[in-house]
């Protein structure tokens, strides 16, 4: 499971790394240390594992459940206390998108002001810059 998630790399790679992870995900997390590599590996997967939940909108129970597995193999503690801590972290990456796209809809907004701000003083300027040139005297 953990050998096959690395190559398919983070969220912004392969858009199918999600599903070709799922594949060859083990029905049980193994309760045995992992090292390094599979620490990486386990965490890619589930960046996946969330970056599809959270298109999704929702993290679905299947998802959950193996996550929770696996932070419960990897941390010790039971499985509903894993179970809590995936829930945990998901609530938070779902708030901070929507903070992230409330904070977008605010900056498209005011750079769409900028922007017609800056249109009429770029108009008002030509048409003063035009009337001096040709010496014509604006009312």
């Amino acid at each position: 499971s953990s050998s096959t998630s690395a190559p398919s790399g983070g969220s912004g790679g392969d858009p199918n790394g999600y599903f070709i992870d799922s594949m060859f995900r083990a029905t049980s997390a193994s309760p045995s240390t992992p090292g390094p590599n599979d620490a990486a590996a386990s965490k890619a997967e589930a960046g996946l594992i969330f970056a599809n939940g959270l298109r999704q909108g929702q993290l679905p129970d299947a998802d959950r459940a193996y996550l929770a597995q696996t932070v419960a193999a990897r941390t010790g503690v039971s499985t509903t206390e894993a179970d809590k801590r995936v829930s945990d972290a998901f609530t938070q990456a779902q708030q901070a998108i929507e903070t992230a796209r409330k904070a977008a809809a605010h900056l498209s907004l005011w750079l769409f002001l900028a922007f017609l701000v800056g249109a009429f003083c770029a108009s008002l300027a030509a048409t003063i810059g035009g009337a001096q040139r040709d010496r014509v005297a604006i009312v």
